[in-house]
């Protein structure tokens, strides 16, 4: 078993970030918001649509306007992640992974960037969903706050970040209706914990696993079949449930008015291996971390990306961490921090 040293591997992503900012060389062109724009296309994990870039530029203006740095919030599952084996071989714990501290050291590189621009940079506001965690793989607050200390160690990379908890807006209902839910997202919270496996067993569960991740045309007929009826209702209310909550964000732009004065601002949601994506994917959407680490590191190279860790057995070897080195007493054994090529590449 090999393990790691996090003080080393949190060296080691601040040299993989200086090495790409050394060579980087900022967008051309004479109008500043443009080339803003740019760097925030260039880290987005999809396409920017024409009404979100609109909301980017009037972010990106109002702080030029302001000579201050750029709102930029992400939503973020800081405390949770699923608790699937079909994701996470070791479910029952609730630690950070490579991927989680890498975004942090991501966010740096971001705001390096603009600064290099636009010297005032960005202030970030990373917005925790722990209403959805609790609902979706059911962490306890306990869990939640044990994650998040572990994450202490980097959170100096982004000094100029606020962390907060999105409230479950208790009592409150959106003024529109709550939209209809897409099949994949209830598989993919029925995925994201043991119940559905427990049910009906190893064999099905994984059927129904690679159905959702691997099948681009699926029947979702014999998928809503293959489930017991009782499970897949009480997702379709945790799904309202997280639905009525998101869609109070946005009504009562919650974070606007309570970090950013009402201002515009640049929203979205940050992923674990450091990019972005300006609105959620409906049918694969679980809130909570979806899967491990995989890093590729070499000479002049440094690549991370997330996978199910179920996928990862047969083409990468696992690298572990012992949890004593986040700086807390943790009474668990190491577990596995990131995934490796198994050329070591």
């Amino acid at each position: 078993m090999e393990t790691v040293c996090l003080q080393k591997e949190l060296l080691r992503m601040r040299e993989a970030i200086t090495i790409k900012l050394r060579d980087y060389s900022p967008p051309p062109g004479e109008n500043i918001t443009d080339r803003l724009l740019q760097i925030f296309k260039k880290h987005s994990r999809s396409d920017i649509n024409s009404e979100e870039q609109t909301k980017v530029r009037s972010a990106i203006n109002l702080a030029i306007k302001k000579d201050s740095p750029i709102n930029v919030s992400f939503l973020w599952a800081l405390g949770g992640n699923a608790k699937s084996k079909w994701k996470f071989l070791q479910p029952h714990l609730n630690l950070p992974r490579f991927g989680d501290f890498w975004a942090f050291v991501w966010l740096h590189m971001v705001d390096s960037k603009v600064k290099t621009i636009y010297p005032p940079g960005c202030r970030f506001v990373i917005v925790d969903e722990v209403p959805l965690i609790k609902l979706i793989p059911r962490w306890n607050q306990a869990k939640i706050d044990e994650r998040k200390q572990a994450l202490i160690p980097v959170r100096k990379f982004v000094s100029q970040a606020d962390i907060c908890d999105l409230p479950d807006f208790n009592g409150m209902y959106p003024s529109n209706p709550i939209s209809d839910y897409h099949p994949g997202e209830i598989l993919a919270i029925l995925l994201s914990r043991p119940d559905l496996e427990n049910a009906i067993g190893d064999d099905k569960t994984e059927i129904l696993y690679r159905d959702l991740y691997r099948t681009r045309e699926k029947d979702w007929n014999a998928i809503r079949l293959a489930i017991p009826d009782a499970l897949w209702e009480e997702a379709v209310e945790i799904r309202k449930e997280t639905a009525r909550i998101n869609q109070l964000r946005k009504e009562t732009n919650w974070v606007g008015e309570q970090f950013f004065k009402g201002e515009s601002f640049i929203d979205g949601a940050l992923t674990e291996k450091g990019r972005w994506c300006p609105r959620i994917w409906p049918e694969t959407s679980t809130f909570p971390q979806h899967g491990g680490t995989t890093l590729k590191a070499g000479q002049g190279s440094f690549s991370v990306g997330i996978d199910m860790e179920s996928r990862l057995v047969k083409t990468h070897r696992p690298v572990y961490i012992n949890p004593l080195e986040f700086g807390l007493d943790y009474r668990y054994e190491p577990f596995i921090f990131y995934w490796e090529n198994e050329d070591g590449s």
